[in-house]
């Protein structure tokens, strides 16, 4: 089994334990009792750690899985045989891309990522050029491609309708990171089990938890000066920031795309892509001066 993926598995196997002794997931439930009891994330749907490729150049960092309900893909029976449910989620989670093109659906979220990616240099991703004709089968295989060659990780895996008053600002992250440290201590691991091209974090709320991990001590994190863009016919600025974070002994180097999930960018992909160009430049300049 390669490094970064035995990170995951153990992690996969507890929950499927759990799911099958319990009917829910452990660590589902004590996430909600540490906000309050209240239930946030669904603690019996299959989690989601990854989808893609774990040993891939390229990692971009999700805060979690978007469905708001109960989905567990895999039945009672199935969960009986533990060691092959195992395999079922491993195997879904590397090949969720080509999974997902079968049911030929175009999801914008998904579609901005080879849109922000293009114009990065050397990020093992082959991206077709979907925006040059506005061809549908491109920008489907342009999905396929973002979504199974590069590692999407998901902070916590489990899912909840919407990822709100945890990290939205440095009082709340404050609050609530210590129930979540398990969590990022794994990303880290599993990011930092290879060397790595890019790594990004995709919201706001990722330049929080650094800013909380630093202050309290946990992780020595150094954080450059937030950067606003201004993109031609797009109202607001889009921002963008860079830091490094020390785990095990070694840095890590990180983008922070403040701006990718902003409701105002859902099918901007011209300017999308735009903003991936101009964070590309921002990172090369920033990190090339460490080397």
């Amino acid at each position: 089994m390669n490094p970064s993926l035995s990170f995951i598995t153990q992690a996969v196997k507890e929950d499927l334990l759990s799911l099958k002794e319990h009917g829910y997931i452990k660590q589902a439930r004590q996430l909600n009792e540490s906000l309050n009891g209240s239930v946030y994330f669904s603690e019996k749907s299959t989690p989601l750690y990854f989808t893609g490729n774990p040993e891939a150049d390229t990692v971009f960092v999700m805060l979690n899985p978007g469905c708001g309900k109960d989905e567990l893909r895999l039945t009672k029976a199935f969960l009986e045989d533990t060691q092959h449910a195992l395999e079922t989620c491993i195997t879904e989670m590397i090949s969720y891309g080509s999974l997902d093109s079968e049911k030929k659906r175009i999801d914008n979220f998904d579609i901005k990522q080879p849109a922000f990616l293009f114009e990065f240099k050397d990020t093992g991703i082959e991206l077709p050029d979907f925006l040059k004709n506005r061809d549908k089968e491109i920008a489907l295989l342009a999905k396929e491609k973002v979504l199974t060659q590069k590692l999407q990780l998901e902070l916590i895996p489990y899912s909840s309708r919407e990822f709100v008053d945890i990290f939205d600002n440095l009082e709340m992250t404050l609050r609530n990171i210590h129930a979540f440290q398990t969590h990022i201590e794994r990303a880290l691991n599993v990011i930092s089990a290879k060397k790595r091209k890019y790594i990004l974090l995709g919201s706001k709320q990722h330049y929080h938890i650094l800013v909380a991990l630093n202050k309290l001590g946990i992780k020595k994190v150094e954080l450059h000066e937030p950067m606003g863009f201004r993109i031609d016919n797009l109202k607001n600025r889009v921002f963008f920031n860079t830091g490094s974070i020390l785990h095990n002994g070694e840095w890590i180097n990180v983008g922070i795309p403040y701006s990718f999930p902003r409701r105002d960018l859902p099918n901007a992909f011209d300017k999308m892509r735009e903003y991936g160009r101009l964070c590309f430049e921002e990172m090369e300049k920033r990190f090339s001066r460490n080397n």
